[in-house]
């Protein structure tokens, strides 16, 4: 099964994928909001890399957004397959795929 992985480097590049389908995906744009609060307070370029990613599978045509929590991981939001695509590979890296 192809897993494409996509990496969110800063606030502004998940809240546009959260522009996509706001519905559903409140987690997405708390991440965000803590994000930037963070970065306000630390001065910090952005967190540590894996904080939030864009996974795709091409079986079952889904793309969910993974926040990561240490060595635990959870699902913030899932967006429509080709949307979400189009959107990453104008916008964020690719780290896999």
């Amino acid at each position: 099964m192809a897993k494409h992985i996509y990496l969110a480097e800063t606030p502004e590049q998940l809240l546009e994928l959260y522009a996509i389908q706001p519905e559903g995906n409140r987690g997405m744009e708390n991440l965000a909001r803590v994000w930037r609060a963070e970065r306000a307070k630390t001065a910090a370029e952005y967190p540590p890399h894996g904080w939030a990613r864009v996974e795709f599978e091409a079986q079952g045509r889904k793309c969910r957004v993974i926040q990561q929590l240490g060595r635990a991981e959870k699902c913030i939001g899932e967006l429509p397959y080709n949307r979400a695509l189009a959107c990453c590979r104008r916008a964020l890296k690719k780290v896999r795929g």
